[in-house]
């Protein structure tokens, strides 16, 4: 299983790596990737290592001078492949993303690359900066981007800010992706690792799990009716229902059978657009 890491630069990343890595429970090899813009590639690493001596970390990569999610693309490939040949004991792979990275053409990547057809991707966690997140979105496209494309949002820092400010960037977040359950959280602490660890967020039960919550967010607007949920926001059918003017939908209804690889090969053009050419949907 493979688990995608995203959120801005010092939103808690690597922290949350540590944090998984440090802990006794899960009992998993893990092999890190971890992919920085900047220059600050190699602190991240050392964070990331500090403290971890209990066996869990069994490699860590770095891939610097660009970002994956475009420019160094290829090279997580290469080095994917790579880690399936020389890692027989591997149990889990965790890619963290640079804080500019777009998760969507990353995530592709296990469907459109026959060499990694070994590889299955559990999901996509995406941390949120509490303290930055309404700056953030109003400065650049990725951070909506990453809150768009997560299976798993994490509000992290809370701490940092008050009760009134966690709750309006909640419904903020809400009105990016309705459906994706959130978690606050504090230095990236996740007591329960199932949360964003072998999540199978992209199983055909998953899929239908959010189909129903889909279903009971109309149900809940339609009827206006109050949840009282207490301070805790897990929740992830039951809120106010808002979009942004950028979402519309639209229906295509067609007569007779569908060619499931065609039709998979028009959504992934219309998710990943600029897919190089020999790129095949498998």
């Amino acid at each position: 299983p493979v688990t995608i890491l995203s959120g801005f630069l010092g939103s808690g990343k690597t922290t949350l790596i540590q944090y998984i890595l440090k802990s006794p429970d899960h009992g998993k090899r893990i092999a890190v990737i971890e992919n920085e813009f900047g220059e600050g590639l190699a602190v991240e690493s050392m964070i990331a290592r500090d403290g971890v001596d209990n066996g869990s970390l069994i490699d860590l990569i770095e891939l610097p001078n660009g970002c994956i999610c475009c420019t160094v693309k290829d090279s997580l490939v290469s080095t994917l492949e790579l880690l399936l040949q020389r890692r027989r004991d591997l149990d889990y792979i965790l890619i963290e993303c640079s804080g500019m990275a777009n998760p969507g053409p990353i995530a592709s990547l296990f469907w459109l690359d026959e060499g990694l057809s070994r590889l299955r991707l559990d999901g996509i966690v995406t941390l949120v900066d509490a303290a930055h997140l309404e700056r953030q979105l109003g400065a650049t496209k990725e951070a909506a981007q990453q809150i768009a494309y997560a299976d798993r949002i994490l509000l992290n820092k809370v701490d940092l800010v008050d009760e009134a400010s966690a709750l309006r960037l909640l419904n903020l977040i809400r009105t990016i992706h309705p459906t994706a359950p959130i978690r606050r959280t504090q230095f990236s602490a996740v007591p329960d690792l199932t949360w964003v660890l072998d999540t199978s967020c992209f199983d055909v039960d998953r899929v239908k799990d959010v189909d129903r919550a889909l279903n009971e967010i109309e149900y809940c607007s339609d009827h206006s009716h109050q949840h009282d949920h207490g301070k805790e926001a897990t929740c992830s059918i039951c809120f106010a229902h808002k979009h942004t003017a950028s979402v519309s939908t639209l229906a295509i209804v067609e007569e007779g059978s569908v060619d499931l690889r065609k039709l998979d090969q028009w959504l992934a053009s219309l998710l990943w657009p600029n897919q190089d050419e020999q790129d095949k949907v498998l």
